[in-house]
């Protein structure tokens, strides 16, 4: 039986020779087709997703109602999942520790009339977009501390009419702590 260090290791080393052959060998448009199976992508995603749903839960002080678990669920299905099929089991809500937040949502509209050269992409005159941000665990609020994966995230996302999800971003603080000279000058630092 192999343990599981040893068998991280086995994979990693399985993974580096698959790239150094990719790249050595005499085809490298193979190495390009690969798909990329990374097992951290839904972290960084589903963290700052998990906690923009928990927000939206301690919105309303009491019990959660209908909007509040619909809304959770569309940003965090699994959490969506967990409530409706275990219930009670799940129904106690993560606890943000009252971070500092900043939000912001804009809708906009372009028309655009010439296109000049070839285009490399369906074209549309017309388009809706809109975008949404949330700074969560702003540096400078009194007594928050960063202890938790993600206790700082930026999310941005923004979508419009021509391909529906233009950009999905997501940034977040793993380990680190906060600093700051004053009153005015204050910020968090880490990886």
């Amino acid at each position: 039986m192999i343990d599981r260090p040893h068998l991280f290791g086995v994979i990693r080393v399985c993974r580096r020779r698959q790239l150094y052959l990719g790249v050595r060998g005499r085809d490298r448009s193979a190495l390009y087709q690969r798909p990329n199976h990374h097992s951290d992508r839904g972290k960084f995603l589903g963290q700052p997703l998990f906690r923009m749903a928990s927000l939206l839960f301690e919105s309303g002080g009491g019990r959660p109602g209908f909007w509040q678990e619909l809304g959770a669920a569309v940003l965090s299905p699994p959490i969506g999942f967990n409530r409706l099929v275990f219930g009670n089991r799940f129904d106690a809500v993560f606890p943000s520790h009252n971070p500092a937040i900043s939000t912001r949502f804009q809708l906009g509209a372009s028309v655009n009339t010439v296109l000049t050269g070839p285009a490399t992409s369906k074209f549309r005159e017309n388009e809706a977009t809109a975008d949404f941000q949330l700074a969560y665990g702003l540096p400078g609020k009194p007594g928050y501390r960063y202890t938790r994966l993600f206790d700082y995230f930026s999310f941005q996302s923004t979508a419009s009419s021509a391909n529906t999800f233009e950009n999905i971003i997501t940034r977040g603080l793993l380990v680190g702590a906060p600093y700051g000279i004053g009153d005015s000058y204050r910020g968090v630092w880490g990886l």
